[in-house]
């Protein structure tokens, strides 16, 4: 008699460099920020992590967006996980190198020898050597500078808990800015893990903003801006591809018109046109599928940053504080037990 082995596929992860807060600049007045996220599955030397790049232009004390992600990527419970980022104020004009400045620190912080943690300091020497090569006139200088090494099984008992989502910030205290620069720079960093699990369908949407119109996004991803004082006036989300027996609706709380009725998958809810911000909203399931998933999103809101998750036509947001959404997260979790049979 012959015993077939059945082998179950690794869960997938989401690598996101979430966040940053500016508590005080490194320059005088605003910082030119230039951002690098890094990842690096498995241990060969030899290999170098991917690397992707943000430039966000002047920026102020307060929170701002950074969304750079890698994955979904599975990963395998032992396999070795290395992020990090750098994060560098400078006015320095080549772009050319700006990115290859990254690329070969990202490298040098890919190798460090830390279990998990920050790395703020001597042991990011090498890396803050190689930055200095280009950023390293009048106020230019890193702001933080992070190595993070992790296994699969890390990345599983992080996102054991709270839908699948977890964020790490930390905090950085600036090395010694120049005379005539303004006083150290005093950042924190968010970074993110999120689990994707196996047989479940992908959400795919659309974001109306204040000032710049339509945006695409994709579950799993935080759409929309932090720290720009701007207002999310309509969304609307829908299954990409379709599933059979699976539908969504939703509504949204709008400014001077209150709660609008529930609209189904695919069509807008709030409005264009009429600078009028949006301040809540909920999302819940339809068909005879929806009780195989979970509906899970959270905002953020104008002066109070991120809320709770909220799931299954839960309201997210506020009534009657005048507070914009600025942003929001959207994802679709599958319950316990076997996969449902839209899965082939």
């Amino acid at each position: 008699m012959s015993i077939s082995t059945v082998t179950i596929a690794p869960d997938s992860y989401i690598l996101r460099l979430f966040k940053f807060r500016i508590n005080n600049t490194r320059a005088v007045d605003e910082d030119t920020d230039h951002v690098a996220f890094a990842f690096k599955l498995g241990n060969n030397p030899s290999q170098d992590p991917q690397t992707q790049t943000l430039h966000t232009g002047d920026v102020d004390n307060g929170e701002h967006l950074i969304n750079l992600t890698f994955g979904p990527t599975p990963i395998d419970g032992n396999a070795p996980v290395n992020l990090n980022f750098q994060i560098v104020n400078s006015g320095h004009e080549n772009q050319n190198d700006i990115e290859q400045a990254f690329i070969n620190a990202a490298s040098t912080l890919s190798k460090a020898s830390v279990a998990s943690g920050s790395i703020w300091g001597a042991a990011a020497a090498g890396a803050i050597e190689l930055l200095k090569a280009i950023f390293d006139l009048n106020c230019d200088g890193a702001v933080a500078v992070d190595s993070i090494s992790l296994t699969g099984q890390d990345l599983a008992n992080l996102t054991a808990v709270v839908h699948g989502v977890h964020n790490d910030t930390r905090h950085y205290i600036g090395l010694d800015s120049k005379g005539g620069c303004g006083s150290n720079s005093d950042y924190t960093v968010t970074w993110s893990v999120i689990r994707v699990p196996l047989a479940v369908p992908t959400l795919d949407g659309i974001i109306h903003l204040q000032g710049i119109a339509d945006v695409s996004f994709r579950d799993n991803q935080f759409a929309g801006t932090l720290g720009q004082s701007r207002r999310l006036e309509a969304f609307q989300v829908s299954f990409l591809p379709v599933v059979p027996g699976l539908s969504m609706q939703y509504m949204a709380h709008l400014q001077g018109i209150g709660d609008v009725p529930f609209v189904q998958e695919g069509q807008f809810v709030g409005t264009r046109g009429q600078s009028r911000r949006l301040e809540g909203f909920a999302v819940e399931l339809t068909g005879p599928l929806a009780n195989s998933f979970d509906i899970v999103y959270q905002a953020h809101l104008q002066d109070t940053g991120e809320t709770p998750f909220f799931k299954n036509g839960e309201f997210c947001g506020t009534r009657g504080e005048s507070r914009r959404v600025e942003a929001i997260f959207l994802r679709l979790e599958r319950r316990t037990g076997p996969p449902p049979p839209f899965v082939s």
